[in-house]
């Protein structure tokens, strides 16, 4: 009994210390750079967002338009305050995914719960979560490539083939997430990073053929994470190549 108040104790706190941290950002009205231009596009959904062009040709279009549905819903900076308020509850979300995601590769409650929080506590962090125009490419394309994780990390479970419907709904989420921000989509690296630096500290190297293709065998499932996401990076970069640029 107790053990399970203490477990949904670890789950339901950070919210309120997320809340208490950033209590002034749903309180004040304040905005920050760009916030203050977001309605010179025209108040015409879903590109009215000063910055969309320039965004759809630097391969970033899904973020253009949904930067305008997300301006579309402020009348003015009154209502910052409500868009804070939703990156606040957005980013418990996202703890809880990243939560999920390090409970996944063996991380005990307490350290899945303090690592997670903690990554929301840092400096960038606090930047996302006041700064409304932030929150597409920050906070939301967060939760894309943290699902994305989850659903490639299920797909091992059922060997790694291209019939496989959690491999392709994993390659559909983070190729979202680079047409949103690309540079978000590095948290794919979480679970491999993790387990690979945990087998490198166990592992004897002899630099020979032999040792790395038993490196290989032992950490197949880890290195897959890599090459599948620079499988889609790939992608990314041709389709933007030959269908934005031209």
């Amino acid at each position: 009994m107790t053990r399970n108040i203490t477990d949904k104790l670890f789950l339901i706190a950070p919210l309120f210390i997320l809340l208490f941290i950033y209590k002034s950002n749903v309180t004040e009205d304040f905005g920050f750079h760009n916030d203050f231009a977001i309605w010179a596009g025209g108040d015409k959904c879903c590109l009215q967002f000063v910055e969309a062009t320039h965004l759809i040709n630097i391969g970033r279009f899904i973020q253009a338009y949904l930067q305008g549905i997300l301006i579309y819903l402020l009348d003015d900076i009154s209502d910052f305050k409500y868009a804070r308020l939703l990156s606040i509850i957005h980013q418990y979300i996202n703890y809880l995914l990243l939560y999920k995601i390090l409970r996944n590769v063996k991380f005990t409650l307490p350290e899945a719960s303090v690592l997670s929080l903690s990554a929301f506590l840092t400096i960038p962090a606090l930047l996302n979560l006041s700064w409304v125009t932030n929150y597409i490419p920050g906070i939301f394309n967060l939760s894309v490539v943290l699902i994305s994780v989850l659903i490639y990390f299920e797909s091992q479970k059922n060997g790694l083939n291209l019939k496989n419907i959690n491999l392709i709904l994993s390659f559909i989420f983070l190729l979202i997430s680079f047409f949103i921000y690309p540079p978000t989509s590095i948290f794919f690296f979480v679970i491999p990073t993790i387990l690979l630096l945990e087998k490198i500290q166990k592992f004897q190297f002899v630099y020979d053929i032999k040792t790395l293709k038993l490196f290989w065998e032992q950490n197949y499932t880890s290195i897959s994470y890599f090459i599948f996401y620079f499988i889609v990076a790939s992608i990314y970069f041709i389709i933007h190549k030959l269908f934005v640029m031209n």
